[in-house]
């Protein structure tokens, strides 16, 4: 006859089991989580630092004023005119100057991905914005140092182009905003719109205790 007691013992052991499994398994779930949150809240302050960095990035960029050591390595047209020359060089030396925040834009491209894994892809868009004003200006600058050398060439697209460059109106009587501007301006607000909440959002020991219990919670929140 079989002993009751070992029966007994056999289902304690499974429910033991099941109990230290299911345990085991909201440890790694919190765990996962826990992470996740980390990640969000380093990526949140880096995607935030760089979007406040862009603004001097920018403004070094776009800047009037230049001179001639900036382009002195730009390439030598036979006969040119010296005034021809200053004239291609003051765009030269804004394309110099992208070229020398590389690693800011390398920077930007990189976390791009990894900011619209965890946010989502708004993120993508605000960091489209970014990188369509730097190409905006890079294009504008191939205009006019190869293309368009003067209003009457295409007045409506000189504007256009030296507005992109330094900002300002985009024709003679224009007062419409600065689109590259613009274009900072979205990417800047998006990013701070998604990141800023993971930094500001408030989480008390209860809340982070609760969490561990009811997940629900924190996701409420």
């Amino acid at each position: 006859m079989a002993d009751p007691w070992t029966f007994g013992l056999g289902v304690a052991g499974l429910l033991l089991t099941a109990v230290l499994g299911g345990l085991g398994l909201r440890t790694l779930d919190r765990w996962r989580r826990e992470r996740i949150e980390e990640k969000k809240v380093d990526l949140a302050m880096d995607a935030i630092s760089l979007a406040h960095e862009s603004k001097g990035v920018f403004e070094g960029i776009r800047s009037r004023v230049s001179s001639m050591s900036e382009w002195d390595d730009m390439e030598v047209i036979p006969d040119e005119d010296p005034r021809e020359r200053d004239r291609r060089g003051s765009y030269y030396a804004i394309m110099k100057r992208i070229r020398f925040h590389r690693e800011f834009f390398e920077r930007a491209y990189a976390m791009q991905p990894r900011c619209t894994a965890l946010f989502g892809e708004e993120a993508e868009d605000a960091f489209t914005q970014l990188q369509s004003a730097r190409r905006a200006i890079e294009v504008a600058c191939e205009m006019l140092t190869y293309h368009i050398k003067q209003p009457a060439d295409d007045e409506a697209m000189w504007f256009q182009m030296r507005a992109d460059i330094w900002g300002g109106s985009a024709s003679a009587s224009s007062s419409d905003p600065d689109h590259v501007d613009k274009m900072l301006e979205d990417f800047r607000s998006g990013i701070e719109r998604l990141c800023r909440p993971t930094l500001t959002r408030p989480r008390s020991f209860v809340d982070l205790w609760l969490g561990r219990f009811w997940p629900q919670r924190n996701k409420a929140k």
